[in-house]
């Protein structure tokens, strides 16, 4: 590789580029295709952070660090959540883990070595305990106005915090969801965990996932948030907004995934309620419950996504139901069956582990859970991104409160 040298920049052009490529630049004005091979001093560490991603304070990429590389005697989950000392987050949790990535892959390397000879222990300390002044660095040739955190900046990176931590796939085990299922099928509305569930007359099956920015401030001010995202000009936080974002399409399917799961539980639920009488408000008499079919429906999903949930050990011996001749069959903690005798519940019993199998091996089963996976993937990614955002330097893009031409007052912000 042939060096191409730059003042105070020592670069290596990577050998499989085309350089009919050779027309972008970054922030820094360093062409993308250049690789850093070396680190000299902080001008040359901030840039080479930037092309990383990384936008965050270089004081929180080196605490990041010294506890990655075990100098400092505390647990990257300290780093973004309060302790009991009350001591404060450096940054989000997707910031942690972004340098983690870049660490494990020595892609940090240059950086590694550079803060490894220049810093010293009183430095390190120091820089750990001082707040530096933020500052927007100024382009060539532009005037830009020194950065200055104002409680507009602070909220939005509060609600793209919040947001980062409303971006998740609904549990099959949440509580809630367990216990408000429409187990019998009964047309109508119900809010679930998963989103709005409407039954049709005719059976048909719709559901609409929440918009995980809701409820969380004032639409105006998600609104904003919105705006500075769109006018950052990084493209990692530009593609989270619009109809086509990513934050929209993780709507979108989470909507979709919600809609198999229930059509899922309907085939199950058909299956056994054609065979034998489901009790579905837990009258004590005989037939099958609720969590008969619940039960099965998870630990099919589960166990195509190679996590099974219900083990065989948890089918509890018959048990009579006090003050009546009836007995019952418990699996884990739930009683999936009632029946007025012990034989009975036994070949219940079966049935049900084999229905387990059975549906388990089903193509919606494993269409779930592949598409779940992909699902929590793009919803980490999102709140990687968020909490990036909510981390930087100084906050990117503007929005109609706080850009100049903006018709709104500084009070009207503060509601």
């Amino acid at each position: 590789m042939t060096p191409v040298f730059y003042p105070g920049i020592v670069l290596v052009k990577h050998p499989a580029v085309d350089e009919r490529q050779w027309t972008s630049t970054d922030e820094c004005g360093q062409q993308n295709w250049f690789v850093m091979d070396k680190v000299t001093d902080s001008e040359t560490a901030r840039c080479f952070l930037r092309q990383l991603g990384i936008h965050v304070r270089e004081d929180v990429v080196k605490q990041v660090l010294h506890v990655l590389s075990g100098k400092a005697k505390r647990s990257l989950y300290s780093l973004y959540t309060e302790g009991r000392d009350k001591q404060p987050p450096i940054c989000g949790k997707g910031t942690v883990y972004k340098i983690k990535k870049l660490y494990l892959k020595d892609q940090l390397g240059p950086y590694v070595d550079y803060i490894s000879v220049t810093l010293t222990t009183g430095e390190t300390k120091r820089e750990q305990t001082t707040e530096p002044m933020q500052h927007v660095i100024k382009e060539p040739g532009t005037e830009q106005e020194p950065y200055k955190e104002t409680s507009h900046t602070k909220r939005m990176r509060e609600l793209a915090d919040k947001l980062a931590q409303s971006i998740y796939l609904p549990s099959l085990f949440n509580s809630d969801l367990r216990n408000n299922l429409p187990v019998h099928f009964q047309p109508g509305k119900y809010c679930l965990s998963i989103g709005a569930v409407e039954i049709s007359e005719d059976k048909q099956i719709k559901v609409n996932y929440r918009d995980p920015s809701a409820n969380l401030a004032a639409s105006r001010h998600v609104k904003w948030l919105y705006s500075h995202l769109r006018t950052s000009k990084f493209p990692e936080f530009t593609e989270l907004v619009g109809g086509d974002g990513k934050l929209n399409s993780w709507m979108t399917a989470v909507g979709k995934y919600s809609e198999a799961l229930i059509q899922f539980l309907k085939i199950i639920a058909d299956t056994v309620t054609d065979r034998v009488k489901v009790n579905f408000h837990e009258e004590v008499e005989p037939g099958l419950t609720k969590w008969f079919i619940t039960t099965i429906w998870i630990d099919a999903v589960q166990q195509a996504g190679e996590h099974p949930w219900i083990d065989n050990l948890w089918y509890k011996p018959p048990d009579n139901i006090p003050n009546t001749s009836l007995w019952k069959q418990d699996c884990g903690l739930e009683h999936i069956s009632i029946m007025k005798n012990k034989e009975t519940l036994k070949a219940f019993e079966i049935w049900h582990k084999q229905l387990r199998h059975r549906y388990a091996m089903n193509p919606l089963a494993s269409e779930i859970a592949i598409e779940g996976q992909e699902i929590n993937d793009l919803a980490e990614e999102i709140r990687q991104r968020l909490q990036e955002f909510s981390d930087m330097q100084y906050l990117p893009g503007y929005c109609e409160f706080c850009h100049p031409r903006s018709e709104l007052t500084k009070e009207q912000a503060q509601e």
